[in-house]
């Protein structure tokens, strides 16, 4: 899963989107694939493993669902003032 969140964000993060249409498809997959993710690391024992083991992988676990629900958020928010 990460590999492929990886891949999603550095096609986000590159600008080199062919359309608004593949940003938005893009950025659903991301959705998609960080929201599958989230209850893995809400299982007990899962976090702590992780930082003891890779803390970089952890560290780049929490920003990408972090940065997701922050947009997401946002995103509601802009819904609410349409």
């Amino acid at each position: 899963m990460k590999a492929d969140v990886d891949v999603l964000y550095a096609q986000l993060r590159s600008g080199a989107c062919a359309s608004p249409g593949t940003f938005a498809s893009n950025w659903g997959h991301l959705i998609r694939v960080v929201n599958e993710m989230k209850p893995m690391l809400s299982e007990p024992g899962v976090k702590e493993t992780l930082v003891l083991k890779d803390v970089e992988l952890m560290a780049d676990l929490l920003a990408m669902t972090h940065s997701v629900e922050i947009i997401e958020n946002f995103m509601r928010c802009l819904e609410h003032q349409a």
